[in-house]
């Protein structure tokens, strides 16, 4: 299924189901698409689990448009990165996605490799986020030699094994096995 956007919709009630909903959902509403408020409110409402989860999305979306005016691109690229199942239990989900955030703002175009951690509730035949969007975000232990690259396996698995210095709010990152999405289902 799709929704508006032409955002996906509809995942498998498993845990690779509860990871493409997370990536997808960080990836489509993490991007310019929100710019334009009717889109990024039905976004909201087509993958909230509850009331309380598409007004904090809203609000959210509405801050962040604010910033948006000279910006040209913003997209998350998560298949250069890693993603981790910090939880999965069937009727929850939290997935940790480690990925740059590449944004073109006046022309110049820069990139933020964060790790966000996305929670997710089975409801009513499909993974729903629960709380936000983005429950948590934090920093990596180091940025990938390259940034404007594509981090090969052993960087990766070397940056995220480490226990950051300054973790932010995530601070079990390095206890996580982290998978590369090549080699994940999609």
């Amino acid at each position: 299924m799709t929704g508006p956007a032409g955002l996906p919709l509809g995942y498998d009630h498993t845990q690779t189901g509860a990871v493409q909903a997370a990536t997808n959902y960080l990836t489509w509403m993490n991007s310019i698409r929100i710019k334009d408020k009717n889109t990024a409110d039905a976004m909201a409402t087509a993958t909230a689990a509850d009331h309380k989860t598409r007004a904090a999305m809203i609000e959210s979306f509405d801050l962040l448009r604010t910033g948006l005016d000279n910006v040209s691109d913003a997209q998350t690229e998560p298949t250069r990165g890693a993603y981790a199942v910090q939880h999965y239990d069937g009727a929850s989900a939290s997935i940790y996605v480690w990925a740059p955030y590449v944004f073109t703002q006046s022309g110049h175009a820069s990139q933020l490799w964060s790790i966000f951690e996305i929670r997710l509730d089975w409801v009513d035949g499909d993974w729903k986020l629960t709380k936000a969007l983005v429950s948590r975000i934090g920093g990596t232990a180091v940025d990938p030699a390259d940034p404007t690259g594509n981090p090969s396996s052993a960087e990766k698995q070397s940056i995220l094994s480490r226990t950051p210095a300054d973790p932010g709010e995530i601070t079990d990152s390095a206890e996580q096995e982290w998978l590369e999405y090549a080699n994940a289902a999609r």
